[in-house]
């Protein structure tokens, strides 16, 4: 029965330990001419693995390790040029309101 135990919290424990070292943000993703919603733009943080995509009303929830409080967060979306700001900044707004600008790119 300890067997059972131990091997239980080894595998538990972590899982606990790991989820105290994030923190969350909130945002909302428009575009910044008719502040239409932009459904599925993508959220990362520049240079990592790391990143999630914004529902069909153009929200989105990140979980960001602590450890990476110090990076940019970037918003891609088709035909829009990139949206990036520090983590550190988002921390103070709630839910912030993240407007994309059109980019026309003109194709031979």
């Amino acid at each position: 029965m300890n067997k059972i135990l131990n091997t239980s919290l080894a595998f538990i424990i972590p899982f606990f330990a790991v989820g105290q070292g994030y923190f969350t943000i909130n945002g909302h993703v428009v575009d910044g001419e008719t502040g239409n919603a932009l459904a599925y733009a993508t959220i990362s943080l520049e240079g990592k693995p790391l990143g999630t995509v914004s529902n069909t009303e153009g929200d989105f929830e990140f979980h960001i390790p602590h450890r990476l409080l110090g990076d940019t967060l970037v918003i891609s979306f088709i035909g829009y040029k990139n949206y990036r700001q520090s983590v550190r900044d988002l921390l103070t707004d709630k839910s912030p309101v993240m407007p994309l600008q059109q980019q026309v790119l003109i194709l031979d």
